[in-house]
């Protein structure tokens, strides 16, 4: 009799456990239509990053962002299509990453949720071996990695790093794919994850990192513009002189 009564209980737990991490689970289990990180100089060292996020709240109510950054700052917060509680995020985790969840007024809305912090450092890790074998100081490493910790995954997810003014990209180890341009008078290198056809952006567990050598822009290279373009310049004046002047003559 006892041990039919222990089997009993021990089935009762075993069924109470599941169904509470089934609770757990749903509740923490956000879905994510786009999370986007951009990475912006503030200066020569620190960023800010923006993160943008468009989601639907968990069972919860709450909407999440994630602490990729342990040094990150936290600066303003945005909140589009639904309204916050409050604008002072909750320390959680998803899993065993760290996040910050706020909790919105309506759990059936979705949510545009814009968030900025400050980075100090980040685009002052030094290179030295980039450093040794280009020649001339200059050469930082940058270096950055997100990890989809959501079952659901992430239907598009996008990560834009904007270098400092007058730096360059030197070499580029992470990502394989990946794009490099301007914006204003900034270089910026993105990847671009985009879902289709029924699969995720970025899956569960799925990384996406950049790793890549910045360095200044030569002055000698510069220098050399700037003669080139006086150059042109001083070439286009004398040649307009001289078809004025000869202009003139032919009037008189």
């Amino acid at each position: 009799m006892f041990k039919k009564i222990k089997v009993i209980l021990l089935m009762a737990i075993f069924i109470l456990s599941v169904a509470l991490t089934s609770v757990l689970y749903a509740a923490q289990n956000p879905d994510f239509k786009s999370y986007k990180e951009v990475f912006l100089p503030i200066n020569e060292k620190d960023a800010k990053l923006t993160i943008t996020a468009e989601e639907v709240p968990d069972a919860a109510g709450y909407v999440y962002l994630f602490s990729t950054i342990k040094e990150a700052k936290l600066e303003e917060v945005q909140a589009e299509e639904n309204v916050l509680v409050n604008n002072t995020p909750e320390k959680k985790k998803i899993g065993s990453v760290d996040c910050l969840a706020f909790k919105v007024l309506d759990k059936e809305k979705p949510i545009k949720l814009k968030v900025s912090f400050m980075v100090p450092n980040f685009y002052s890790i030094k290179n030295e071996a980039a450093e040794e074998s280009t020649g001339p100081g200059g050469t930082y490493r940058v270096s950055y990695s997100f990890t989809c910790p959501v079952a659901s995954g992430i239907d598009t997810y996008s990560l834009k790093i904007l270098l400092p003014e007058n730096n360059e990209i030197l070499t580029v180890t992470a990502p394989k794919t990946y794009e490099i341009g301007m914006e204003g008078k900034n270089r910026y290198i993105l990847v671009n994850m985009k879902g289709k056809e029924g699969k995720k952006g970025l899956s569960f567990a799925e990384s996406v990192s950049m790793d890549f050598v910045i360095k200044k822009e030569s002055t000698t290279k510069n220098i050399l513009v700037w003669i080139v373009s006086l150059g042109i310049a001083a070439t286009f004046l004398v040649f307009n002189k001289k078809q004025l002047g000869e202009e003139g003559k032919e009037v008189s």
